[in-house]
């Protein structure tokens, strides 16, 4: 709640000036899974998170975040948003 309404109150006080920028890594969607019959690979994954299709996984972000966006806008549909970073890690990272 407190995000949300920080978010609220510099989008309105700096209008223009205020950007949201987002990092976006699928490799860590808990939602993926091995490829079905396989217990190192990846491939539907990969591909889906890669994927610059409307139903692939990053357009679908996008249009989530947007709307987000618009909620704590007041509806503005011309908000800044940066993308910046995305990606999936290669090799992979020992966190995971």
């Amino acid at each position: 709640a407190l995000v949300t309404s920080a978010l609220t109150e510099l989008s309105a006080s700096l209008g223009s000036r205020f950007v949201f920028a987002f990092n976006l890594y699928p490799y860590w969607d808990s939602t993926y899974r091995l490829d079905p019959g396989t217990t190192n690979s990846c491939r539907v994954a990969i591909r889906d998170a890669t994927c610059f299709e409307p139903w692939c996984a990053l357009p679908k972000t996008l249009q989530k975040l947007r709307a987000k966006i618009q909620n704590v806008t007041a509806g503005k549909a011309d908000s800044e948003l940066w993308i910046t970073e995305m990606g999936w890690s290669s090799p992979a990272a020992a966190g995971i």
